[in-house]
């Protein structure tokens, strides 16, 4: 009983140990909370500065900011600050950033899941927890994963700018004809703001576009912003005690304007107008042309000069008007010869271009060099074109597709034969000149042409006749000639068509074929009126014939009266064959004497020839008969050999014969020399009459060459001068010639100098624009500008040096290194560093540390005491001996019951801010946690080892009860 009684006090012991582990904080096996968010780096707002983006976290491995916002006045999209913008003076900016805990830990949050975490913001390491920041839950309450972390700055300093008493502008863009007024400016100050108004010479509203040789007046309108003042002058004779004149020097891409202040717009000088005039002289430079409105060649089409100018700015030349240029426009066959302005249509399948010439119009100028080389792009019916020019002309080149065939909208057919009853169709028919009969024949087509018999709906074959009482049709089938193709569109034919000078249908299957169908009207009946035709008796001479009938009316022949039995053939019907001659002796010269009709009839007797050739023509040779003197049959003369002049000796006979030779005249010209050209003989090597050379065009480099032959003849020709000055020397300037190779130049004319040479500009021709005299050096007169010394609210300034001939700054006193950003002469204002909270027994507020300065950065305000008796603020404690928390920091009790005063705030505000390696303070909240964090485990384990201890214990004990 004993034994049992230890073994449950052992267990029980135990138990307890467990329990004791079992009610351990469960935080040990959580998320570790991060009670504490420092951001570090964010540049304090300054007038004429740009919001700073690029934070970082002060523990990057408990949190990352996601996001940075700044905003000017109040928190919303409106008041949003890009990057590229820059702060105003006297104006507050808020920054506001979304932090996220990474994985492992979480915000710290009271009991109704609201944020307990603390923020600051500051500029850098050194100047740690400046900035108290307000923490706001992002996506509500019971959230320990997003925060956001809000900042308001104070007002950014005033710009005190009374001083303003020089601008600079740049960047107008001067008058250019045709073009609309540019009212953009830049200007130096970003505290000044202007507005670009344009008056004509008479001082009247500008609108619209500038106009070449006219004056324009730019007046520019100067505002100050943030508070500022330009500098007053009030010595100035116009000047008075209450409206001075403005001591402010403009100047617009470095030329001085008059300047003047406006009264009406600010009674205050706040408002100043810079202004010059300008005489518009630039030219507006054409580098496009698009010309639209040119037909298309087509085969058989009209020729057009017409076409469309798209863009302003430019005309056809129409003074060119010769036998080949219609008022600046010409056509010529791909690359070949141009087309004379009186050939009216286009040839069928042949490749064209269209050339046109081009001049600008006053106040414009085409893009090009010097030396004539373009610059430009164009469009012939929106499609790229080839375009030369020089600043005075433009030729235009478009090359358009092959014409094609000519299209034939209309078929012409003729001479097709009615029907008529008994008769054979008619399968012929006539024609126009561009296309005719297709060569289509079969049992029921001749020639393209077939019949149809629409009463009996059948075909007709070639060897059928028309039948009286019925209709027939014709169906013609036409080819086009070569170069020639009938109208067609969208798959079918259209093309009008006339049979006879009727309206007939028409068929295609394609371009080249059409079928043409045309009804004729029905064949009238015809009734009998029949005539005998008595029979003709036979004779010696004469066949004879039998009786018939013939009916007047339709010109039928029958064999019986009553006409039933029609003769188709009348004269190979009813024949009664000629009766034979007879009697009587034929020789080689007379034929048998019939002796019935006494006529001679029968063939004649032979001949009787002799042995010699003793007949000859140009045929050919014979033996004569000798009884009647005739031919036999005539031999054709051979052998022998023709020459140029000459003909044949016939071998047999020796007769003459066949064709004298000609010359066989060379298809190309053999024979050339310097007056002409010949064709040669190709038999015996003549040559044919000299012709004289002729076409061709010579010119300074090369002789014409012979349109025929192609040699060239005569004399070297004139040069071709251009139209533009485009050979210049220190002389003068010339037109050069624009034949190849050619490197000769004109007559000299002297240079007209424009506008004496300055620093800043050249001399040049006003004609050519030859450099007469180079731009005159610049020596620069520099004064020393000492150095500024910044503070905390003012910006410094760098020592450096300024010509006083240009004004232009220089780093040195020899004006090796030009400034051209002079915001690299500026030294930042140090700002204040705010020190922690000072207190008495009434208020708290923070002063600037930095030596020399006693300004308060935050205005002394009553404290708001906690139940604790601590300001929430400052921390200061009435109780406590010290009162100014810079120099003591009161002391806080912490313990597991927080006073709801402190809103759940359990973190010691107060604790030491800098370190000397610019890391995180040795009491940092989060440090506190990791140190809660590793005790806890201590316990842990100690809790293991005591329960295992114990275990062991009542293992040893029992096992001594056992032995006992």
């Amino acid at each position: 009983m004993k034994t049992r009684t230890n073994v449950t006090h052992i267990l029980s012991a135990f138990l307890c140990l467990v329990l004791i582990a079992g009610i351990l904080p469960t935080s040990v096996f959580a998320a570790t909370e991060c009670g504490y968010i420092g951001i570090r780096g964010c540049a304090i707002p300054k007038a004429g500065a740009k919001p700073d983006f690029d934070v970082e976290e002060n523990w990057p491995s408990q949190y990352t900011i996601m996001t940075v916002n700044w905003y000017k006045g109040s928190v919303s999209a409106a008041n949003a600050v890009g990057g590229t913008e820059t702060f105003q003076g006297n104006t507050v900016y808020i920054v506001e950033f979304e932090v996220w805990a990474k994985s492992g830990y979480s915000f710290t949050t009271d009991t109704n899941g609201y944020t307990t975490v603390e923020a600051d913001v500051s500029p850098n390491y050194a100047e740690y927890g400046e900035f108290d920041a307000q923490v706001y839950n992002v996506y509500g309450k019971d959230n320990t994963k997003y925060l956001t972390v809000r900042y308001t700055f104070p007002k950014t300093e005033k710009l005190n700018s009374n001083d303003i008493s020089s601008v600079t502008l740049t960047g107008l863009e001067l008058p250019v004809h045709h073009l609309a007024a540019d009212t953009s400016v830049s200007c130096s100050d970003y505290r000044v703001s202007t507005e670009v108004v344009w008056k004509n010479q008479d001082g009247s509203a500008f609108s619209g576009v500038f106009e070449y040789g006219k004056s324009y007046t730019a007046m520019i309108y100067l505002f100050v912003n943030n508070n500022c003042d330009f500098a007053k002058d009030y010595t100035h004779p116009l000047a008075t005690s209450d409206k001075p004149m403005p001591a402010v020097t403009v100047t617009l891409d470095g030329e001085t304007l008059s300047v003047v202040p406006d009264y009406t717009r600010n009674q205050f000088m706040r408002c100043l107008v810079a202004s010059k005039v300008f005489k518009c002289e630039g030219k507006l430079v054409q580098n496009s042309i698009r010309i639209s409105g040119v037909t298309e060649p087509t085969a058989g089409g009209a020729v057009s000069y017409s076409f469309n100018c798209d863009t302003s700015g430019y005309e056809r030349l129409a003074s060119m008007n010769d036998t080949t240029y219609y008022k600046g426009v010409a056509w010529r066959v791909d690359g070949g010869i141009y087309l004379e302005t009186s050939k009216g249509t286009f040839d069928a399948n042949e490749t064209y271009q269209i050339v046109i010439r081009l001049k600008p119009m006053e106040g414009f100028e085409f893009d090009a060099d010097s030396n004539g080389n373009t610059r430009m792009t164009a469009t012939v019916n929106g499609k790229a074109a080839e375009v030369k020019s020089s600043k005075t002309e433009a030729i235009v080149t478009y090359t358009f597709p092959k014409t094609g065939n000519a299209v034939l909208d209309k078929v012409e057919l003729g001479a097709v034969d009615a029907p008529e009853a008994g008769k054979s169709p008619d399968y012929s028919a006539s024609y126009g000149a561009n296309y005719g009969a297709a060569n289509y024949n079969d049992k029921s087509t001749k020639n393209g042409v077939s019949w149809y018999n629409e009463t009996d709906k059948r075909i007709m074959s070639t060897s059928d006749t028309f039948e009286e009482g019925k209709t027939y049709s014709v169906r013609i089938t036409i080819w086009a000639n070569d170069g020639y193709e009938f109208g067609y569109k969208s798959g079918s034919v259209n093309v009008a068509a006339t049979v006879n000078g009727q309206n007939a249908e028409v068929s295609s299957r394609d371009k080249e074929e059409v079928t043409v169908y045309y009804t004729f009207p029905k064949i009238a009946e015809h009734k009998h009126a029949p005539l005998k035709v008595d029979e003709i008796k036979a004779t010696c001479k004469e066949e004879g014939k039998k009786a018939y009938y013939f009916c007047p009316e339709c010109g039928k022949n029958f064999e019986d009266s009553k006409c039933t039995k029609e003769i188709t053939n009348i004269n190979a019907w009813g024949v009664i064959p000629m009766l034979t001659h007879t009697g009587g002796k034929a020789t080689c010269s007379e034929k048998a004497i019939c002796k019935h009709c006494g006529d001679p009839y029968g063939d004649f007797g032979a001949h009787s020839y002799g042995s010699a050739w003793d007949y000859k023509d140009a045929t050919g040779h014979a033996h004569t008969c000798k009884v009647c003197g005739s031919p036999d049959t005539i031999q054709p003369h051979s052998g022998g050999t023709a020459t140029c002049g000459k003909s044949m000796k016939c071998a047999e006979c020796k007769a003459e014969y066949g064709e004298v030779v000609q010359h066989q005249w060379s298809t190309d010209w053999a024979y050339k020399d310097g007056k002409g050209h010949a064709r040669k003989c190709t038999l015996c090597g003549e040559r044919d009459t000299v012709q004289e050379h002729t076409g061709g065009t010579a010119d300074c480099q090369n002789k014409a060459k012979c349109a025929d032959c192609g040699t060239e003849y005569g004399k070297l020709g004139e040069h071709k001068w251009s139209a533009s000055w485009d050979y210049s020397d220190k002389k003068g300037h010339a037109h050069k010639c624009t034949v190849q190779g050619c490197s000769e130049h004109g007559d000299t004319e002297k240079h007209t100098p424009g506008a004496e040479a300055t620093e800043t500009s050249a001399q040049t021709c006003t004609v050519c624009q030859y450099v007469i005299e180079p731009t005159k050096s610049h020596k620069h007169d520099l004064k020393k500008v000492a150095e500024v010394k910044e503070s905390c609210t003012e910006s410094g300034m760098k020592q450096h040096f300024v010509c006083e001939g240009c004004g232009k700054l220089f780093s040195d006193s020899k004006g090796n290194t030009e400034i051209t950003d002079t915001d690299t002469l500026v030294i930042p204002a140090t700002g204040h560093k705010e020190s922690k909270w000072r207190s008495d027994e009434d208020t708290h507020w923070k002063e600037c540390t930095n030596k020399g300065c006693d300004a308060v950065t935050v205005e002394k305000e009553a404290h708001d005491f906690g139940e604790n008796g601590k300001c929430k603020v400052c921390k200061y404690n009435p109780g406590s001996d010290e009162t100014d928390t810079e120099e003591t920091e009161p002391e806080e009790t912490e313990s597991e019951d927080t006073d709801p005063d402190t809103d759940g705030d359990t973190t010691d505000t107060n604790a030491p801010t800098d370190t000397t390696d610019g890391t995180a303070p040795a009491d940092d909240p989060s440090d506190d946690k990791e140190q809660n964090a590793s005790v806890t485990w201590i316990i842990v384990a100690a809790v293991a080892v005591i329960a295992v201890i114990g275990a062991i214990a009542a293992a040893v004990i029992l096992k001594k009860k056992k032995k006992a």
